[in-house]
């Protein structure tokens, strides 16, 4: 397939930033990397590095070429608003998408604070095995079908049985998800593999995601899921005054 012109948007530039260019070199995709610091790992393998958020430079770019902004990732609202992305890929070691609800409900002069309540309620309807992480204060609940003690297998492309634990998954994670957050306003991203170990997040979830957004004044969920492991955080909505 000749994926050329299509364009993968990559947030972080380090390891996993690394082998998400890796694959768009292998797969002919322009790379838009975004990462905070100026000496990230992906520097020196990119074609163009633009310091700032002058966006306008991605419509010259031909083939497979490689940009890394160095800016802050609360400007990347406004780079889904302006571009089309075949992939989003979450490369950094924080939920991404959490964060983007966050930037873009506050840049819309909304108080966005962590939802104890609603983190406790969704937690209840997990089963306790799967939850490696749940904090109230925080917000945010982290869940996994792989113990603490064990790591997934090499190259692992997400069975309904593990391969490791021998464990029969009942249903995949982000259906768990989807299901015991479904009387709350909520999105439930599937992070599709694109190869293993590497995952992404379809450009027709992310047309959706800024919409949704528009559409919530009080609280929301928001996950991001594979098969196997995924993350959710739960924010509470005020207008500032």
């Amino acid at each position: 397939m000749n994926h050329t012109q299509r364009k993968i948007l990559i947030v972080g530039g380090g390891r996993v930033g690394q082998r998400a260019l890796d694959f768009c070199k292998e797969n002919n995709f322009i790379a838009v990397i975004v990462d905070d610091k100026p000496d990230c790992l992906v520097r020196k393998y990119v074609d163009i590095i633009e310091v700032g958020d002058n966006f306008e430079v991605i419509t010259k770019l031909q083939g497979n070429k490689a940009i890394l902004f160095v800016t802050e990732l609360s400007e990347i609202p406004r780079l889904l608003q302006s571009y089309d992305f075949e992939y989003t890929i979450p490369a950094v070691p924080i939920h991404l998408m959490g964060k983007l609800c966050y930037d873009y409900l506050r840049a819309k002069k909304f108080q966005v604070k962590p939802a104890a309540n609603v983190i406790r309620l969704i937690s209840k309807r997990i089963d306790q095995s799967l939850i490696i992480n749940c904090s109230e204060k925080d917000g945010i609940i982290i869940a996994s079908f792989m113990p603490k003690n064990q790591n997934c297998a090499q190259n692992c492309v997400e069975y309904l049985r593990c391969p490791v634990t021998k464990i029969q998954k009942p249903k995949p994670l982000y259906e768990i998800f989807q299901d015991a957050c479904q009387d709350f306003p909520s999105m439930i991203f599937i992070s599709e593999q694109l190869k293993p170990n590497l995952g992404g997040i379809p450009k027709k979830s992310m047309d959706k995601f800024l919409h949704f957004l528009d559409s919530i004044n009080q609280q929301v969920i928001i996950g991001t899921s594979c098969m196997c492991h995924g993350v959710l955080n739960a924010f509470k909505i005020e207008i500032s005054e």
